[in-house]
């Protein structure tokens, strides 16, 4: 049979909390399931510390305090194991959005960045890839009548340009295996190193289009010309593509 997880450990965490049909993973039934997590941890650790014995001890507050901590060490460890995969993990990170400010109040920004969309994920990548949506919908729920519900728009279109989508120029279509390792950056704390790189490349792959083009029209007016003026203009062309 299945080996039984201790109680209190992060695989019991998952077991217990985030496993489970899709159907039975809304938000009500989650926060559900967490709360009856968090009643068995501590009533496993009064028992242990009671030493079965039914004493006082197992319902004093020092048992219950050391519960706690145990199960908060526990859901934590869960969360840096696997990835959070659920809004109710995110705790166990201490997380700034304030970077995306520049993307929130300039979106053209986010235009720039021309990727080839995907739809859905791939099956192995779908479930912590809408858990990590679901976060961003969260966050933009609780925020949404102030100053900084842009960070959470952008949360929500960046994290998805930088897990199953990729770059239209200069990008290639990621595997399985990747996307699901970039969702699971993203929410550790990653998404800022990806927007970084995927602009790095869009620069990259815009700087290397601009050479192949001028190299063209060159080419071009190298064919209809032939020499003189023509040939002139095509060698400036091709310094004027090369320039810093």
């Amino acid at each position: 049979g299945e080996q039984q997880a201790e109680v209190g450990s992060p695989a019991h965490y998952f077991r217990t909390v985030c496993y489970g049909a899709r159907k039975d993973r809304t938000p009500d039934r989650m926060r559900g399931r967490h709360t009856d997590w968090l009643a068995a941890v501590a009533k496993a650790r009064a028992k242990r510390a009671a030493g079965d014995d039914g004493s006082s001890a197992a319902t004093s507050a020092e048992a219950r305090r050391r519960a706690k901590v145990s199960s908060d060490a526990a859901r934590k460890a869960a969360f840096h194991a696997r990835g959070s995969q659920y809004f109710i993990s995110s705790p166990g990170v201490r997380y700034s959005y304030e970077w995306l400010r520049p993307w929130a109040n300039h979106p053209r920004l986010l235009a720039q960045l021309d990727t080839v969309r995907r739809h859905r994920p791939p099956k192995r990548a779908r479930r912590e890839y809408y858990g990590m949506l679901y976060h961003g919908a969260t966050l933009l729920r609780d925020h949404i009548n102030t100053p900084d519900a842009g960070l959470y728009v952008a949360f929500q279109i960046l994290s998805k340009m930088v897990t199953i989508n990729h770059l239209r120029e200069g990008g290639k279509e990621r595997t399985k295996s990747e996307m699901l390792g970039r969702v699971r950056m993203v929410m550790t704390g990653g998404l800022e190193q990806l927007v970084a790189e995927m602009v790095r490349e869009a620069s990259d792959a815009a700087a290397a289009k601009r050479e192949r083009e001028a190299a063209a029209r060159a080419s071009e007016l190298e064919r209809q010309g032939g020499s003189g003026a023509a040939a002139d203009a095509a060698a400036a062309m091709r310094r004027g593509a090369h320039a810093p």
